[in-house]
């Protein structure tokens, strides 16, 4: 009995964060194979109702709905000290991540209106910034080999 109350106090230890603050807890991958995030997360969360839909006026200029999203995110700078909303050197410290996570640095957390992501949503988001990251680099190697 010892042994076994010992080695749940080791794995209790072991964690990352506790329930006084989920957000230390790492959200999961995604596992649904053929989601497309950008269509089906991004755009139905936040790209309708007025939001970040394409068009004239995108709430804060962010268009989460049109092709290139990553090569542009990458490029667009926050209102909420100048850092690109998805950094390409470290997908999971990108800011657009930020804002869908508890306490943002900045401003609220999003969507304002509805259900948060849930953690399992936050993780398809980042493995979708990892791999549209990955792409759009190795697709820049290839444009600056062919130039050379």
């Amino acid at each position: 009995m010892l042994r076994r109350s010992s080695c749940a106090l080791l794995l209790l230890a072991s964690c990352a964060g506790g329930l006084e603050d989920p957000d230390s807890f790492e959200p999961p991958r995604c596992v649904v194979r053929n989601l497309k995030v950008q269509q089906d997360i991004l755009q139905k969360r936040c790209g309708t109702g007025g939001c970040h839909a394409a068009g004239d006026n995108p709430a804060a200029g962010l268009d989460l709905v049109s092709a290139d999203l990553v090569s542009r995110l990458s490029k667009q700078e926050t209102t909420c000290g100048m850092v690109p909303l998805i950094d390409t050197s470290s997908p999971a410290d990108s800011f657009l991540l930020k804002k869908l996570r508890e306490a943002p640095p900045c401003g609220e957390r999003m969507p304002p209106i509805g259900a948060s992501l849930t953690p399992a949503e936050i993780g398809c988001v980042l493995g979708w910034i990892e791999n549209e990251t990955q792409k759009l680099q190795n697709s820049q190697g290839l444009m600056s080999q062919e130039g050379n």
